[in-house]
């Protein structure tokens, strides 16, 4: 289907594909932030998390199941997944970013954000997210 989405268009970049079936597929990131940076995607184009099916989201996590391990054995880490929609993207094809990190997930944010590792929350912090949350569920 050619409806201009430049992630559909990329399951069919050989160059790039790592693995495709009618539910998901894997590509090398064309802007990788390190050596090992896949996306694994929805073969349809779906923009929202919530409109994927159940065999989809099935898919993606048996596939991610396997990545984790393939990445882990190819490249010496764990692998950092991290999912990508709305703002925080700039394609609207909702993917999951894959990347080998020598570092906990923690660090890499902290980093990353010029924020501390560790700082405990107070009980009356967590209240409030938890508070803010709660309300749409």
């Amino acid at each position: 289907m050619d409806n201009g989405c430049a992630l559909c268009a990329a399951q069919h970049e050989d160059y790039r594909l790592v693995y495709k079936d009618e539910h998901c597929f894997c590509i090398a990131n064309i802007e990788p932030l390190n050596h090992g940076h896949f996306m694994v995607l929805p073969t349809r184009h779906v923009s929202e998390l919530g409109s994927l099916t159940a065999e989809e989201t099935h898919a993606i996590h048996q596939l991610f199941h396997r990545l984790e391990k393939a990445v882990k054995n190819e490249y010496g880490h764990d692998a950092l997944i991290a999912l990508n929609r709305g703002a925080n993207t700039s394609q609207d094809h909702i993917h999951y970013h894959i990347l080998p990190i020598p570092h906990a997930f923690r660090k890499v944010v902290s980093r990353s954000e010029g924020l501390p590792e560790r700082v405990r929350g107070t009980v009356e912090q967590l209240s409030a997210m938890r508070d803010k949350l709660v309300k749409h569920l």
